[in-house]
């Protein structure tokens, strides 16, 4: 086996052949950072071994934390940057209400320092963040009260104050991806937010597809 390796390796460079080089107990340390990040499934185990869905999360990585490249493959200078990355803080999902929790309706406009006043075109729409939009540009300028949460799918951290949540109904094949915005701080997951709908932003999935998503924007936390 050895020798096989040694023949393989000589065909590798960059940063390829820095990550073949590196011990399996650092790759296995690696391969949990992005599970505690969010970019593989919570519940998967760090193995050290680099199959398809970790290649997607290395390079989906990259792109979100502007490394020079972003070819799935963790040099060296990558990796002190990941073994450095703190994972966001995130509320259990246990502790998070049900999908069929319906927010409360509330009078917006008679509360004079509302930070909302003024923003929304009217009462916000409860909206269960499931379902989603089936045009990216439907929500803009539109204010919702939803829960900030997947229930269905997952959701992954682009920074601390943004989260992508890409999620489906059981029913259905079709899913939708959001982004939730705090322009304010970190985003708190998990919670109830009255939000509206601003630009979508556009980024490359891990398949190499042109995503454009709905964007929503935190404008308050309920209670």
């Amino acid at each position: 086996m050895d020798e096989i390796t040694q023949k393989y390796k000589v065909r590798l460079s960059g940063s390829a052949l820095e990550e073949a080089s590196r011990p399996i107990d650092q790759h296995i340390a690696l391969q949990q950072k992005f599970i505690d990040l969010g970019y593989l499934p919570a519940g998967s185990i760090a193995d050290g071994v680099y199959g398809e869905a970790t290649r997607d999360a290395i390079a989906t990585w990259q792109r979100v934390s502007h490394r020079p490249s972003d070819d799935g493959f963790i040099s060296d200078a990558d990796a002190v940057v990941l073994s450095g990355a703190n994972a966001p803080q995130q509320v259990p999902a246990t502790s998070a209400p049900p999908v069929s929790y319906a927010p409360p309706q509330q009078p917006v406009a008679s509360a004079p320092a509302d930070p909302i006043s003024g923003v929304c075109p009217g009462q916000p729409q409860p909206m269960n963040l499931i379902i989603g939009f089936n045009d990216p540009y439907a929500a803009k300028g539109k204010c919702y009260e939803i829960l900030i949460a997947s229930r269905f799918g997952r959701r992954q951290w682009i920074d601390e104050n943004t989260v992508l949540i890409i999620d489906s109904l059981p029913s259905s094949s079709d899913t939708y991806e959001t982004i939730v915005q705090d322009p304010n701080g970190h985003i708190q997951y998990g919670k109830v937010a009255v939000v509206i709908g601003v630009d979508p932003i556009k980024y490359t999935a891990a398949s190499g597809e042109m995503i454009v998503a709905p964007t929503l924007e935190v404008l308050k936390y309920v209670n």
